[in-house]
C-alpha cells in the first residue's frame, strides 16, 4: 500500500524553470487522507489501535506542529516506518528544513543513508506559498529551496535589475484577487539596490497608503546565494510599447488627460507621503515612457497607466530633501533636466521630476495628436496629407549645441557651460510646441495641458516650475471642463506669437546640411548611426514622388 502511494506522489512532481522537481501543495492535500495514510502505515508499525489513531491524527494535521509533510517526504523515499522515530524526537513540520549535520542521534533506528536521502528529498515537499497579503511583506529562501515558478521569460532589464515573466504555480500563491497566475519578478544581484527599492516601495503596498497609479508590490524575498527578488503584478507593456502598438483616435482625447492627472496625483503621492514620518518626502528620481507601465482593464481596451521602477527613489526629511546634489543621481539620459546634466549644485531636486514628466507629457499629447512615428522616428515621419517630416526627436537632435565633438545628444534642452544663464529649452522643442498648436485636431483641452508643459514645467530654473502639487491642481481643472466633450475632444487650432515653421517639409528649403552622418548619444546612453544630410532625405523624397508619378501615368495608359 506505501508502494501505491509513492508512485501516486512521484507521478505528481511538477518541474520548475530551474528544472527542479517539486510536489505542490493541492496534490500533496489530495494525496494524503485519512484512509491512504492509514493504508500506507499498514504493517510498518508495532503499535495498537488507540497508538495508529494518534499518529494519523500527528500526520493529518497541517497547522505546522503536525508531520504531514515529514510524512510525505517518508513516503516518497519508501520509508513510512520513519514516522515513529520522527514523533518520538518531536521533530516536526516547522522544524524543517532539517540539516543533516544537526540531527546527530536523535533518530533513533534511523540508517544513515536513509537520513541524507532525507534531507536531499526534502526540498521536493517544503515548497513556499508565496502570500501577498499587506501584512506579509517578505521572506528569505535557503540556497536549496525550490521556487514553484513554472515559465520564466527574460522581458528586459531595468536599472540594476533584470525583469522576468514568471508564471508562478496556482496552489502556491495567495492572497491576489487575480486568476492570472502570471507576474513580473525583478531580480537583483546587488543587496544594496534591491534594498533600496523594497524601502520606497513598502511605502505605498498597503491599500490606504497606495495609489492606483503606482505598482504595487506583491511580495518580496531573498533566495540565499541566487539573488533578491521583487514580485508585481505583470503588465501588458509600458508606455512607450503601447504607443507603438496603438494609434490614437479622438476619443482616446479624455483618457489621455485621465491618465496625466493620475500619474501626477500619484508622483504628488511620492513627493508628500504620510507613510512613516510627517516630514518625509521623496523623489522618483527616473520618470520616462519605459518606467510607466500599461495594465488592461476589463471592458476597455485602454486601460490605465502606473508608475514603477523605484529604484532610483529617495525619502528624506523635509530639512534634507531640498539639498541633493544632481549629480549623484541616476537620471534617464534624454529625460535629465538640466541642473543634472551640469552637476549644478542646486536644490529643489523634487523639481528634477517635473521637468522629467513635463517631457513625457509632451512625448504623450504629441502621440495622441500626429501619431507614434512623429515623436520616435529616428529620421521622419508621414502627415495625414502625405507629407515628410522631420520628427520631434531627430530635430532634438539636430538641434544639439554639442557641436565640438560632433556628437549630438537627445536632450530637452541646450547649454555648453556651468552658468544656469547660458542653459535655455532648445528651439526644436519650443517650434514643436507651437507646431501642436496649429494642429487642427487640438483640442482646448489639450492646449491646455501643452501651455502647463510650456509654461510651468519646462524652465530652466528649478525654482521657477511648478510644484507636483500645482501641476495636480491644473489638471483637475482641465479634467472637470472636459465635462464638455466639446472642450475634450473638439479640434480649435492656435496660432501663436512665435513665427515657427516646424516641423520642415522634407523636399524644402527650411534646414541646412550639417554635413556627414553624426553619431549621436541617444536614449538611455544608446548610440544610433543616423544621416543628418538633408540633401540625402531630400533625395529619397524625390525618388518616391517620381515612383508615385510613373504609378499614376501606368494607371491612365491602362485604364
Amino acid at each position: 500500500m506505501a508502494a501505491r502511494l509513492t508512485n501516486y506522489l512521484c507521478r505528481r512532481l511538477c518541474q520548475n524553470c530551474d528544472a527542479e522537481y517539486f510536489l505542490p501543495s493541492h496534490e500533496l492535500d489530495a494525496a494524503l487522507t485519512k484512509t491512504a495514510i492509514q493504508d500506507a502505515l499498514d504493517g510498518k508499525l508495532q503499535c495498537n489501535d488507540e497508538g495508529l489513531e494518534r499518529i494519523l491524527a500527528q500526520v493529518m494535521n497541517s497547522t505546522g506542529q503536525g508531520y504531514r509533510n515529514i510524512f510525505a517526504i517518508l513516503v516518497i523515499i519508501g520509508k513510512v516506518k520513519y514516522i515513529q522515530a520522527f514523533i518520538d524526537a518531536n521533530i516536526r513540520d516547522l522544524d524543517l528544513p532539517l540539516d543533516y549535520e544537526d540531527l546527530g542521534g536523535r533518530l533513533n533506528g534511523v540508517r544513515v543513508q536513509h537520513l541524507h536521502t532525507f534531507c536531499v528529498q526534502q526540498w521536493a515537499v517544503i515548497v513556499p506559498v508565496l502570500n501577498f497579503e499587506p501584512e506579509n511583506l517578505s521572506a528569505t529562501y535557503s540556497h536549496s529551496q525550490r521556487l514553484p515558478f513554472l515559465e520564466k521569460e527574460l522581458v528586459g532589464k531595468s536599472g540594476f535589475a533584470v525583469m522576468s515573466k514568471v508564471r508562478i504555480h496556482s496552489s502556491h500563491v495567495r492572497g491576489h484577487g487575480s486568476q492570472d497566475s502570471h507576474f513580473a519578478v525583478k531580480e537583483f544581484s546587488v543587496r544594496s539596490h534591491w534594498q533600496d527599492e523594497l524601502n520606497a516601495l513598502q511605502r505605498f503596498r498597503t491599500p490606504n497608503l497606495g495609489h492606483e497609479h503606482l505598482i504595487k508590490l506583491l511580495f518580496a524575498f531573498e533566495h540565499e546565494g541566487r539573488g533578491f527578488f521583487l514580485v508585481f503584478p505583470f503588465a501588458e507593456g509600458n508606455l512607450e510599447q503601447y504607443w507603438k502598438s496603438k494609434s490614437p483616435t479622438y476619443e482616446d482625447a479624455y483618457w489621455l488627460i485621465r491618465q496625466c492627472w493620475g500619474l501626477a496625483t500619484a508622483l504628488g503621492k511620492v513627493h508628500r507621503h504620510d507613510s512613516w514620518h510627517g516630514d518625509d518626502r521623496g523623489r522618483h528620481g527616473d520618470i520616462k515612457p519605459e518606467n510607466i507601465l500599461w495594465f488592461k482593464e476589463s471592458g476597455t481596451h485602454r486601460g490605465h497607466l502606473v508608475i514603477a521602477d523605484f529604484g532610483l527613489t529617495r525619502f528624506h526629511s523635509s530639512d534634507t530633501v531640498e539639498n541633493t546634489i544632481p549629480g549623484q543621481r541616476g537620471f534617464s539620459y534624454s529625460y535629465r533636466p538640466p541642473e543634472v546634466h551640469f552637476q549644478l549644485k542646486t536644490k529643489s531636486s523634487q523639481k528634477f521630476d517635473i521637468w522629467s514628466l513635463g517631457c513625457l507629457f509632451l512625448e504623450f499629447v504629441s502621440w495622441y495628436l500626429i501619431g507614434y512615428p512623429a515623436i520616435r522616428n529616428i529620421g521622419t515621419f508621414l502627415d495625414r496629407d502625405g507629407k515628410e517630416h522631420q520628427s520631434f526627436i531627430n530635430a532634438r537632435i539636430e538641434d544639439d549645441d554639442y557641436r565640438p565633438t560632433r556628437i549630438s545628444e537627445d536632450k530637452f534642452f541646450n547649454g555648453n557651460n556651468q552658468e544656469m544663464s547660458s542653459i535655455r529649452v532648445k528651439e526644436s522643442v519650443i517650434a514643436w510646441l507651437g507646431f501642436l498648436h496649429r494642429l487642427e485636431n487640438c483640442s482646448p483641452a489639450t492646449h491646455g495641458i501643452l501651455r502647463l508643459i510650456e509654461n510651468s514645467m519646462l524652465r530652466v530654473e528649478p525654482a521657477e516650475r511648478f510644484t507636483m502639487a500645482q501641476v495636480t491642481t491644473n489638471l483637475t481643472e482641465i479634467l472637470h471642463k472636459c465635462s464638455d466633450w466639446r472642450y475634450c475632444t473638439l479640434g480649435m487650432p492656435q496660432i501663436g506669437d512665435r513665427d515657427y515653421v516646424y516641423p520642415s517639409v522634407l523636399g524644402g528649403n527650411s534646414s541646412q546640411s550639417h554635413g556627414p552622418p553624426t553619431l549621436i548619444a541617444g536614449r538611455d546612453h544608446e548610440v544610433v548611426q543616423i544621416m543628418m544630410d538633408n540633401s540625402i532625405l531630400r533625395k529619397r523624397a524625390m525618388k518616391r514622388k517620381k515612383k508615385a508619378c510613373y504609378k499614376r501615368k501606368y494607371l491612365r495608359r491602362k485604364y
